[in-house]
């Protein structure tokens, strides 16, 4: 990390990992109210008054697996949850939407929440080149918060702008899977 001009530069070497932007993430939804606003207004909930009273990072349900990301926002006296999932090139689990509903459901019948909204936060790429990516009700590109971060002049937004920036450069090519078959006969 080196400073030039009260601005941070940062190289991440192309090591950044989805765990990575998970935290970043649950960090700016954590810490800055302005980030978080651009995240409800993505929602039916836009225009409200909020306030966030919970983030959780890799919410694990036995039965249905993982939200990336659980933050619980506070509207009208009312809790909604946005379960988050993050991506910037693996590939999705099967049914990831389905399950991410399901949880949701859940957290209803468990009083968590009032009712829910399920997002994926990824790289505009990501969102392109992948069908399960497509059926989230909610989207926040990787260039959308990079572009958020852009017209800040600190150097915390300037570190979140270049570790965006290499998650969306690290995904520019579609994942892919080569399925050896030879190999999964054997195992």
């Amino acid at each position: 990390m080196n400073r030039t001009n009260n601005r941070i530069t940062c190289n991440f070497n192309n090591t950044i990992t989805e765990r990575d932007m998970d935290l970043l993430l649950a960090e700016m939804l954590s810490t800055d109210s302005d980030f978080c606003h651009l995240v409800v207004e993505k929602t039916d909930l836009k225009g409200k008054s909020f306030k966030v009273i919970k983030v959780e990072v890799s919410k694990s349900d036995n039965d249905l697996g993982e939200s990336d990301i659980t933050v619980i926002v506070e509207v009208d006296g009312e809790k909604y949850g946005l379960l988050i999932e993050d991506k910037i090139d693996a590939i999705a689990m099967p049914d990831q939407h389905e399950r991410y509903t399901k949880r949701g459901d859940k957290g209803i019948k468990a009083k968590d929440y009032k009712d829910y909204r399920v997002f994926i936060f990824c790289p505009e790429k990501y969102r392109e080149n992948n069908s399960e990516a497509k059926l989230y009700e909610h989207l926040l590109t990787y260039e959308e918060c990079r572009d958020y971060f852009k017209g800040k002049d600190d150097p915390l937004s300037s570190y979140r702008y270049q570790q965006l920036s290499q998650a969306i450069t690290k995904a520019k090519k579609a994942p892919s899977v080569t399925v050896d078959k030879d190999a999964n006969a054997f195992f």
